[in-house]
């Protein structure tokens, strides 16, 4: 939650005349944030959250109040009786199935009516109660509400934290009006996510920001000239999440923190103002966070906020930096600073004077005396060459020296080499200007960047997917367009893969495919249920053909007559009671179905006899005594595992992104 807080408060900071807004927006943010979290269907990134916030179709106070509704909300029904209809006795029997009381009781309600015969019934079963009422001729009535959960049945997503239902409450009790200028401040930093690139390359990451001072990492960041505006908010976050995730220990308190991150920035000032910066680059350096800024001038810096970080902030940001690096300069303003910051230095000045006049006339004095100048003057810092610049250190002198041109230095271009055949057959020759960017132009230096698959990535956004065709099929399937979740097989790597490692990842793969392929209800007319028996073909039955099937499936449970009626619907009906054996054959007429279909008759002794006669074995296929013992003893041995992995292959997994045959199973693949 503080991590949540932290980046709200890079996107809405809270200052200015808007602080008020900014902190609602900041609640907004949090309350969405903790939602995706809680909700392991949906990507936790700023592209999902902006979708949240937009309403999904609907205003999105209604869309809110109906995600807490949905998750922290049961919704029951209460059913009243209010006429019992023509045939009592059916009603009765009825009542009996969907409570589970007894015949008494029943006759009991069925007397009272209008009555209340079943209280706080499930919403998922509500349907099922009505419609054994509905079917025995009673007219009913149902009053549906909605209690907070006070505890998880383990039944669906758990309820919402406190946290995030507060937080959310929070935004929906403001008024229209407000509610509408709350909004317009939430959307604003966040509009970016709008684009399905920005969307796409943000939404996820091989990269962990915790692991910076624990392993060997380079992370690039590329910004095109023409994206710095939109790059501005993401610059923020990106150094926010830096900065928060490694400052909450100090380098070496752990063996596992023992490197130092530097933060290169190059054109340091072109984003603007980056908050986080501003505040901890005092401290930072304690962490092992360290900075190597490159800015074009100080009155970069200078500028006041949102460009710049204001002269006084600007000052403690130098300050910060042990080393400085000065280049000649072009602004008279930039040399006086430059020339004040190498300092003085004191030297013997000699003057020399003449008297005239007088008897002395022609007489000369000398003297001399210590003299203040500045180590270079600001006109000598402007006349300096381009191959120069000048070091400045704590507790050191400055330095003056000359620049490192990698294209004129061996140790640089050596490492070109090592990645370019053009540079490489240059021997250890330097290569010429013409030649360096011939070289550039061709790619040979480029490192292979993979693309964004953007279809891909609103297919999964949109959820939407199609059945896989067979002759997609045979071109070979990638696995990451599969609309399966694989973030969760544990892939074997590396040599010498254990066994049980190669199990694990088939078992994961497979139950992933059985995860997609399973047989849910979704509702429609008619629906596919697997056969059980393995003799017989399984059939489309209708809706309610299935209800009737489920309810002759389920165990009764037994009432004593000391227990209180049922105050709910118990997920089960009285195999016994006369309600289910209608409903049964009902169903079984409904199929055209016959008793002798469904349980054949046992075969009678003549035609067992007949069957025994007509089976009989060919004279060269008969099995001596001694050779079935031996077939039965080598059957009952446990099969040998020969443990040589190094010469024999467990299973080759590379031939999962292969083709294989096409089948009549179909395999579910996103868009």
């Amino acid at each position: 939650m503080t991590d949540i807080l932290a980046i709200g408060y890079s996107l809405y900071p809270g200052e200015g005349r808007d602080a008020f807004f900014d902190d609602a927006a900041r609640n907004l943010f949090l309350g969405l944030t903790l939602y995706l979290c809680e909700t392991p269907s949906l990507p936790r990134t700023m592209g999902e959250l902006l979708r949240q916030s937009s309403g999904k179709g609907r205003p999105v106070k209604d869309h809110i109040l109906n995600i807490i509704k949905e998750r922290n909300c049961c919704e029951l029904g209460d059913v009243m009786l209010n006429e019992v209809g023509e045939d009592r006795q059916k009603v009765v029997q009825a009542i009996v199935a969907a409570t589970l009381i007894d015949k008494d009781k029943a006759e009991t309600l069925c007397a009272q009516a209008p009555v209340l015969i079943a209280k706080d019934v499930p919403e998922a079963k509500i349907e099922h109660v009505e419609a054994i009422l509905k079917g025995a001729g009673a007219q009913i009535e149902t009053t549906r509400k909605s209690l907070p959960i006070t505890q998880w049945d383990g039944i669906g997503l758990p309820p919402l934290s406190m946290e995030c239902v507060d937080a959310l409450s929070r935004f929906t009790s403001t008024s229209d009006n407000t509610l509408s200028s709350i909004m317009a401040s939430f959307n604003v930093p966040i509009t970016i996510w709008a684009s399905p690139i920005v969307d796409a390359a943000t939404s996820a990451n091989d990269f962990d920001l915790r692991d910076i001072r624990k392993k060997l990492i380079s992370i690039y960041i590329g910004i095109p000239a023409n994206k710095l505006a939109e790059a501005k908010l993401l610059m923020n976050m990106f150094y926010t999440q830096l900065i928060n995730l490694n400052t909450s220990r100090l380098l070496h308190s752990t063996p596992e923190l023992r490197y130092t991150c530097l933060m290169l920035d190059d054109e340091f000032t072109a984003p603007g103002r980056i908050g986080i910066i501003d505040k901890a680059n005092s401290y930072m350096a304690g962490y092992g966070l360290r900075m190597l800024n490159i800015i074009q001038s100080p009155g970069q810096l200078e500028a006041d906020a949102p460009k710049g970080y204001g002269r006084e902030n600007a000052r403690t940001l130098v300050t910060n930096h042990a080393c400085q690096i000065f280049f000649t300069p072009r602004d008279l303003r930039d040399a006086n600073e430059y020339s004040e910051a190498l300092g003085f230095y004191t030297f013997k000045a000699k003057g020399n004077s003449r008297q005239l006049g007088g008897k002395a006339d022609g007489g000369r004095s000398e003297s001399e005396s210590d003299q203040k100048r500045a180590l270079m003057m600001p006109q000598e810092l402007k006349e300096m060459s381009q191959r120069e610049q000048i070091v400045s250190l704590e507790n050191t002198k400055a330095i003056r020296c000359e620049k490192i041109h990698y294209y004129s230095d061996p140790v640089f271009m050596d490492r070109l080499k090592s990645v370019s055949k053009t540079l490489a057959n240059l021997g250890r020759g330097l290569p010429t200007k013409k030649q360096l960017e011939s070289v550039w132009g061709s790619g040979e230096l480029s490192v292979a960047i993979p693309l964004l698959n953007l279809d891909l990535h609103e297919a999964i956004v949109q959820d939407r997917s199609r059945e896989l065709k067979a002759n997609e099929v045979t071109k070979g399937i990638d696995l990451s367009t599969l609309a399966i979740d694989f973030s969760k097989i544990p892939y074997p790597s590396g040599d010498g893969i254990e066994t049980a490692e190669v199990e694990a990842f088939v078992n994961g793969f497979f139950d992933a495919l059985d995860l997609v392929n399973e047989y849910e209800d979704i509702g429609t007319a008619v629906i596919e249920k697997p056969a059980f028996d393995t003799g017989s073909t399984s059939e489309a039955l209708p809706k309610n053909e299935m209800q009737a099937t489920a309810f002759q499936d389920e165990e009764p449970v037994a009432h004593t007559e000391a227990e209180s009626p049922a105050p709910s619907l118990i997920p089960a009906l009285a195999s016994a009671s006369p309600l289910t054996e209608t409903v049964k054959a009902v169903a079984e007429n409904e199929r055209g179905l016959d008793v002798a279909d469904i349980e054949p008759a046992e075969a009678s002794d003549e035609e067992l006899t007949k069957m025994r006669d007509d089976f009989s074995f060919c004279a060269d296929e008969i099995m001596g005594e001694a050779e079935m013992l031996a077939a039965l003893d080598k059957i009952d041995e446990a099969p040998e595992y020969i443990n040589d992995l190094q010469n024999r292959p467990i299973i080759d997994l590379s031939l999962l992104n292969k083709a294989f045959p096409a089948s009549k199973d179909s395999i579910t693949g996103q868009l």
